[in-house]
């Protein structure tokens, strides 16, 4: 996208702030966080800072979008990324108040243990027996730099290409009430081009050119073609929260995302249980689905 194309979209999203977020929300609705289990015990040292890379550091002037936090009213799907080996992220929004949590691993559902939520800001933590190859972390963030977002929007396999814009605030209103740091990422191309609703895709990674991981989807706004990720600081705080250490970069064991690969890079995932579909009942099944292969 032309400098002057990213110019003209940052602008209007200033000009409408405050806003709300529709598409991945609606499906998947917030409510107040529910009791969540002790967290592990927290390392010594502080976390590393979120670097900003080019983008400018987060301001009172960022772009905002409101939140209603409401209960979920019925199961619904999201996406996972692995960041270790059998520890994954995903969106808090996905996980709270279920009965029972779930990732689809060749058409079974494995159960999900160790949940840790984040605070306040939509993300989470969780475990489970084994996983896929898992994608490193980085806190750079470029102005106007490339995205891809990939996931299984409306319960789907699918994916997004952006831009970055900015820095954003999602502000959390109704049973609960937050401010939360977030980025901004104008939306260029999705597949399958007929997909009409994003829902399903909370959850999933926000990768940059090196395949490294800079945001968790979290919302979008379809009205000014925008998708929000849970800003790089928030993915930090709550992997110190769950007591996770973070092991080899794994990045070299597969080729980086490119506009021209978007769904090839995106079915890799998929298929190396790298990005997997989470699954919330809101009642716990009366029988136990098989854990293992």
């Amino acid at each position: 996208m032309r400098r002057l194309d990213v110019a003209l979209v940052f602008l209007l999203l200033v000009g409408v702030a405050f806003s709300t977020i529709g598409d991945l929300r609606s499906p998947q609705p917030r409510r107040p966080p529910p009791q969540r289990p002790p967290a592990a015990t927290l390392p010594s040292e502080p976390p590393p800072a979120d670097r900003p890379g080019t983008l400018s550091p987060p301001s009172d002037r960022d772009v905002g979008f409101e939140i209603e936090s409401t209960p979920k009213e019925s199961d619904v799907s999201g996406t996972a990324f692995a960041i270790g080996a059998g520890v994954w992220m995903t969106a808090e929004h996905v996980t709270e108040s279920c009965g029972s949590l779930f990732l689809e691993a060749d058409g079974r559902l494995m159960p999900v243990f160790d949940l840790v939520e984040h605070p306040s800001a939509d993300v989470a933590v969780f475990r489970t027996r084994r996983s896929g190859p898992h994608l490193p972390l980085s806190d750079r963030l470029d102005a106007g730099q490339t995205g891809f977002h990939h996931g299984f929007p409306s319960g789907a396999p699918g994916d997004v290409l952006s831009t970055l814009v900015g820095r954003a605030r999602i502000r959390v209103s109704g049973a609960t009430n937050r401010v939360e740091p977030a980025v901004a990422w104008a939306e260029r191309r999705r597949f399958p081009p007929q997909l009409e609703r994003l829902g399903g895709i909370s959850g999933g990674p926000a990768l940059d050119l090196e395949g490294r991981v800079v945001g968790v989807t979290v919302g979008s706004s379809p009205r000014r073609g925008t998708v929000i990720t849970a800003a790089p600081v928030s993915l930090r705080e709550v992997i110190r929260q769950a007591g996770v250490n973070l092991g080899p970069d794994e990045t070299g064991r597969r080729a980086a995302p490119s506009a021209s690969r978007l769904t090839a890079f995106g079915d890799d995932l998929r298929r190396d249980f790298s990005v997997a579909k989470v699954i919330c009942l809101l009642r716990p099944p009366a029988r136990r689905p098989l854990s293992r292969r």
